[in-house]
Order: C-alpha cells, then structure tokens, then sequence
C-alpha cells in the first residue's frame, strides 16, 4: 500500500515538473517572437511624422513655416520633405531638422511662390524612405487671400415640423479664429445651450470647433444668414464670409416668406457683392480724424511749452548781462571817486 502511494506522488511531481516545462518553454517562445517583432519594426518603420498645422493658406511672398515631429526608433532615421508641384511632379524641400532625444523636428519655411500644392514628409534611412506617407504627415498649401472657410450647406429649406438641425464650418487654415453670425441685423449667441426663446446661436463644442445651432426651427428662423470667420495670418487680420439660405415654402410660412421677400430682394445684391468673396485687410488701419486731431494739439502745446522756456532763457540771459554791466559801471564810479578824493 506504502509503495503504490509512493508511485502516485512521483507520479503527480513529474506532471508538475512537466507543466513548469511547458510554461517556460511557452514563455521564451514568446519571448523569441516579440524580438523578431521588434527587430522588424526597427529595420522597417518608424513612428509617422505629424505636420503642424496640417494646412497653411499664405498671401503671396508671405513667409509661414511648416512642422513635422516624430519619434525614430532609429537613430539612423531622417525625415525629408518633398512638395507636389501643380503638375504632380515631386521636389525634395530643403529643411532644418534638429533633435531632442528621440524626437526629430523638421521645419520648412516659406513656399508661397504659388508653385506648390501640398507637401509631405517620409522617414529615410540610408537614402531610401521607410514606410508609406499617411495622411497626418501630409500638409496643403494654398496661395490665396482668404481662408479655406465652408459651411455644411448654404441653403436648406425647412416645414412646419422640422427637427432640430445644425450647420457646421470647416476650417482648413488660419486656424484660431472665431465664427460670428449675423441674422436681420443682430449678432447670434455664443451658448453651450439653447436659450429660453429657443432661437438659433452659435453651439460652444470644448475642443471642437464651434456650429450654428436652430434648436426649434420655425417661420422666425427663415431668411439670408452671413457667417464671417476672422482670424489672423502675419499678424493681419483675415476676414472670410459665407452666406446661409434658410428657406420654407409660401404655403408653410406665408406670412414670413412674403416679409423676406419683400425686405431682402433689393438689398441682398448689394450685400452679397460687398462680403460673399473672402477679402483680406492688408491696408494699415487709418488713424480716424479725432486721433489726428489730438495728435496735432499735443504737438502744438509742446511747441508753445518749448517757445516759453527759449523766452524765459533769453530774458535771464538779458537780466545777467544788464546787471553785469551794472556793477561794472558802478565798479569805475567808485575808482573814480577814490582817485579823486586822493587827488
């Protein structure tokens, strides 16, 4: 009995030794698995370089700048520049890489010579590129004076049981800016939520850009909206505009479609002609006549007050020499006195 209960516990330690076994042999496999990996990764990739910003729009001979960032995993990685000519032909650009431990930076600076339609980055390694271009290393360029500003739709016709609906814009460049709304001559809200008259606004989206919001679309809303993006670019404001139609047919809103009619057919030409287009301000702003005004009765008080002090030095002057004088002539009265007393 003693020796059959032996034989089952070294039969029980040899299936233990057994599974440790096939443990460790199971770990180093993987072990051996994840270096190929990484030995592959190594010798063929690297992290996708990532433009900043992904969209430039310049004024022509404007100077910009264009960033790419990536994390090599090879110190023998570079990253290249190469820019699409409007014909599709591919130039290498010439940049300033530096590097800041395992992060490779790379900036280009100034293409708005109009010969360039986009320009992307790839990582090289012993002359030859590493992997394929994605799209968040590519950056367009466009040469124009306006922002690459649109708007969802520009025209949408509304009933009498129409849901809530948005409209949202899209940036390509110059970003940073802020959205404004005009609507029968009054400025929308900016809001995070619909106010109590439930009328449009502008929508507040944390990180996101901002939309136009109808949270109760109705006869009210209809009508000519002009949406201006202004941002910056150089230093110069940037002023784009865009018109909305919100539209409903006579039989739902008769009334209002009447008023609409009536009120924006002789004027909508004349406004469209002055904002459709995008426009840049290149003009430095002019000074308005009450500043040059007050800049002319500043300089002319600083004369007066110059005018005072030149007279008050040349009677002091005067007082000097008329009392100089004075004591020389007494200065000889007395000499004179003196002699003749001696005399």
């Amino acid at each position: 009995m003693n020796d059959l209960r032996e034989y089952y516990n070294d039969l029980n330690n040899r299936n233990s030794k057994m599974d440790v076994l096939q443990v460790a042999i199971q770990m180093f496999r993987l072990a051996v698995l994840l270096f190929v990996s990484i030995q592959c990764l190594t010798a063929t990739s690297a992290t996708t370089p990532i433009v900043s910003p992904r969209g430039i729009c310049t004024s022509p001979d404007d100077f910009y700048q264009i960033k790419w960032r990536a994390r090599t995993v090879d110190p023998g990685e570079s990253l290249q520049v190469y820019c699409d000519r409007p014909d599709g032909a591919k130039i290498p650009m010439e940049s300033v890489s530096s590097r800041l431990g395992d992060e490779t930076t790379l900036t280009v600076h100034g293409l708005s010579d109009g010969r360039f339609s986009s320009c992307e980055c790839a990582v090289m390694k012993d002359g030859t590129a590493v992997g394929a271009v994605q799209e968040m290393s590519k950056a367009n360029i466009w040469v124009r004076n306006d922002t690459m500003f649109t708007i969802s739709q520009d025209e949408i016709w509304i009933s009498p049981d129409q849901e809530e609906f948005e409209v949202t814009f899209d940036v390509d460049c110059d970003f940073g800016g802020s959205f404004e709304v005009r609507y029968n001559n009054r400025l929308l809200e900016h809001r995070h939520s619909p106010g109590p008259d439930r009328l449009p606004y502008i929508k507040l989206r944390a990180g996101q850009p901002p939309v136009l919001c109808f949270p109760d679309p109705s006869c009210r809303d209809i009508g000519l909206y002009l949406i201006i993006y202004r941002a910056s670019r150089n230093y110069k404001p940037i002023e784009t505009a865009r018109y909305l139609w919100i539209r409903a047919n006579s039989s739902s809103c008769p009334t209002a479609v009447a008023i609409q009619e009536n009120s924006t057919t002789g004027d909508v030409s004349m406004e469209k002609h002055q904002a459709t287009k995008a426009f840049i301000l290149n003009d430095v702003p002019k000074p308005d006549n009450g500043g040059t005004a007050g800049y002319f009765v500043i300089g002319g008080i600083c004369l007066l007050l110059l005018a005072v002090c030149a007279y008050m030095l040349y009677q002091n002057r005067r007082l000097k020499m008329s009392l100089r004088e004075s004591n020389q002539r007494n200065e000889q009265t007395t000499a004179l006195n003196t002699v003749e007393t001696i005399g």
